[in-house]
């Protein structure tokens, strides 16, 4: 019983620290990686849209709207991992179903 106990208790930390590494590389160098399929989402969602948005008065590129949205999904991981790794179960793999949802919808992933 123990023996199974230390096995799950090992396998949370491992998949808690691989949350937290791909969550700082997706922070530090997603935006690069992800730009291309979020501009083609907002081409084919808003096709005769300008390419600022105008959002609570100020006017903001869609490039820079998109490198925030790939920071917040690179937070998300982090998050999500600190949380399995301090025994937050519940939250932290919600947390990270909605993080690897959002890097499989798009097509270029950082695990293919």
């Amino acid at each position: 019983m123990s023996q199974n106990r230390s096995s799950f208790h090992l396998g949370r930390r491992i998949l808690a620290t691989i949350a937290i590494l791909v969550g700082f590389k997706i922070f530090t160098a997603g935006s690069s990686l992800y730009m291309d399929p979020l501009n083609e989402l907002r081409k084919l969602v808003l096709p005769h849209n300008p390419q600022q948005l105008e959002l609570f008065g100020t006017d903001l590129p869609y490039e820079l709207v998109n490198e925030y949205f790939v920071k917040l999904v690179g937070a998300l991981f982090i998050l999500a991992g600190v949380l399995i790794f301090n025994e937050k179960r519940r939250l932290g793999s919600t947390l990270l179903i909605t993080a690897v949802v959002f890097s499989i919808m798009t097509r270029s992933n950082p695990w293919l």
